[in-house]
């Protein structure tokens, strides 16, 4: 970010500041990620004159935690915020404050354009700023701001038959959802083929058109069918699949079966578009906790946090040359005072989707 536009950012900042429940550094990193949702702890640590990344994650994490963001969509609850904005955002292009209100926004009046404006007028003083030229448009709802295509390439060509561990897209209206393919599977009821994932990258809704790897004619890939109860898991029924994982640079590995889950000691690896491949010892199960908003029966642990992306993704157990399926990658979080990877396990998959993994 240069330092222009730093500068833009950080009058922006103080100026919603002080007519929301957000500090100024808080606001900062909000609109930094709208900007850009890839942006690293580390580049907002130097931008902030942080010591260090922690500093800045602190900072997202409470925002994550106070349901102001979300790891996977970068869309601000401006509410929490203490901000009336279902239909305003800011944002100084060439030294004009511009005000979006959404079409879906209902009855828009003139008071509502004038109170906007003696905001933005009255705080805009404080910072130095006179005159301030306001521009009003009309703009559709915001949608989730993922910056750059986040998939790593190999991760990111289209793969028929489909496999595990390569980049998807899901879309509901206008807002579209970037996770990964977890493996091939196999419903148990009518042996229809398929691929799992996970729920909230289909917003936890069945009926949802997934793709692979974009949005596009031909490159439709199922819609879900299935949404598991009280666990992160999803199912969409796909006749052209196999069960393979890719490994990163176009490689891919069979699947040879499935654990129930990790147990002590198990040196486990996940493959997701973002991340490509981690490694990461089996760390506990918990039961009966909330994640994301959402109720888990059953979630699985294990170190080194995954990415915005790698959801869905397989976590497997590589054993004499053999890959057994685990789970799939859920979310991140901290565990014992560690940055870790939540991950719901296959017998969660199996049993709430009523799916087999399917081998190469």
């Amino acid at each position: 970010m240069n330092e222009t536009n730093q500068k833009r950012m950080e009058n922006i900042a103080h100026v919603l500041s002080e007519v929301s429940n957000l500090n100024m550094t808080d606001m900062f990193i909000l609109l930094a990620l709208l900007k850009n949702s890839k942006i690293t702890n580390s580049e907002l640590a130097k931008i902030l004159d942080f010591k260090d990344g922690n500093s800045a994650a602190y900072h997202t994490r409470s925002m994550q935690k106070e349901g102001l963001i979300d790891k996977y969509t970068i869309i601000p609850n401006w509410k929490r915020a203490g901000l009336p904005t279902e239909f305003i955002i800011l944002a100084d292009a060439d030294g004009y404050v511009t005000v979006m209100l959404y079409k879906d926004y209902p009855n828009i009046k003139e008071e509502d354009i004038a109170g906007i404006t003696k905001i933005i007028r009255n705080n805009a003083v404080k910072v130095g700023i006179k005159d301030v030229p306001i521009i009003f448009t009309l703009d559709e709802h915001i949608k989730p701001a993922t910056g750059d295509w986040p998939a790593l390439p190999s991760y990111s060509l289209k793969y028929r038959p489909i496999i595990g561990g390569i980049a998807m897209t899901t879309t509901n209206g206008t807002i579209g959802q970037v996770g990964s393919v977890g493996f091939a599977a196999e419903r148990d009821s009518d042996n229809q083929k398929g691929y799992v994932t996970a729920g909230h990258v289909s917003f936890w809704s069945s009926g949802i058109q997934a793709y692979q790897p974009l949005p596009g004619v031909g490159n439709e890939s199922g819609t879900s069918s299935l949404i598991g109860s009280d666990s992160d898991v999803a199912f969409v029924p796909y006749d052209n699949v196999v069960g393979k994982i890719h490994v990163g640079g176009g490689y891919t590995i069979d699947v040879d079966g499935y654990y129930s889950g990790g147990i002590t000691s198990m040196y486990l690896q996940r493959s997701g578009c973002v991340s490509g491949v981690e490694l990461g010892d089996y760390e506990a199960v918990l039961t009966g906790v909330t994640i994301r908003g959402q109720y888990m029966d059953k979630v699985e642990v294990m170190d080194n946090e995954c990415q915005q992306g790698d959801s869905g993704g397989p976590v497997y157990y590589t054993y004499y040359g053999r890959n057994k399926v685990v789970g799939i990658i859920s979310a991140y979080g901290t565990y014992n005072n560690a940055d870790v990877t939540f991950y719901i396990p296959c017998s969660e998959v199996t049993s709430k989707l009523d799916v087999t993994p399917l081998e190469a």
